[in-house]
């Protein structure tokens, strides 16, 4: 008697089964991808919220030696630089490794459009708060001259995500309101919104559509304009 018998072979797969498994599979990756994605894009969006406060935190140490000065709109990064135990010469343009990681740079931003700035620098610092730019001593108009004269710490922006060029891979050093649409905008990385650091210290989450109807205007507390 043969033992190639319909009994003593193992169980195996129909064709049918096959394809039932395969389209279980399909489904499970189908339902993952999404989760994953969402899971990505949550842990980036807490980076750059430390990223913020990391800011913050070196801003305030440089405005106190700077007996409370506020920081040039376009010299900030170097301004605060030595703060940030980054090694130096890298706040002109350049090309920081994308491998290592930079307090001046969202991922979630990096990845939607590189930047060539400063330690591959993303984010702007609120116009408003800065008395000067390019570090001459022209006092800018309605500006904070010094930390005592914003008026609302809790309501005005101090950095945020950054607003981009009109061509190639550049970062405007600071944000207006003009920038939050139009030819230069805000990039709104994390799911259309952006990331916030008050001059309190708190981070906010501001979708494009709430940044746009309440702070379109110079007239927004989260400008901060000295008046």
């Amino acid at each position: 008697m043969s033992l190639d018998t319909p009994a003593s072979r193992a169980p195996g797969f129909t064709l049918v089964e096959l394809l039932v498994v395969l389209a279980v599979v399909g489904l499970l990756v189908g339902l993952l991808i999404p989760v994953i994605g969402h899971i990505r894009d949550t842990a980036g969006a807490a980076r750059c919220a430390g990223n913020l406060r990391t800011l913050h935190s070196a801003a305030m140490l440089a405005i106190a030696d700077r007996k409370n000065g506020m920081l040039d709109r376009s010299n900030w990064p170097t301004q605060i630089s030595g703060y940030l135990a980054l090694p130096p010469g890298h706040t002109g343009d350049d090309n920081w490794p994308e491998n290592l990681p930079s307090p001046y740079r969202c991922e979630a931003s990096y990845r939607l459009r590189p930047s060539d700035r400063g330690y591959t620098r993303t984010y702007g610092i609120n116009n408003f708060v800065c008395p000067t730019a390019n570090g001459g001593d022209t006092v800018l108009s309605n500006t904070a001259r010094r930390l005592g004269d914003v008026a609302s710490p809790a309501l005005t922006a101090f950095f945020m995500d950054g607003a981009v060029g009109v061509a190639g891979k550049a970062y405007w050093p600071y944000v207006r309101p003009s920038n939050l649409s139009g030819a230069s905008p805000v990039l709104y990385p994390h799911d259309n919104a952006a990331n916030v650091v008050f001059v309190d210290g708190h981070v906010s989450r501001i979708s494009q559509t709430g940044m746009l109807s309440k702070n379109g205007t110079e007239a927004s507390p989260f400008w901060g304009k000295v008046r």
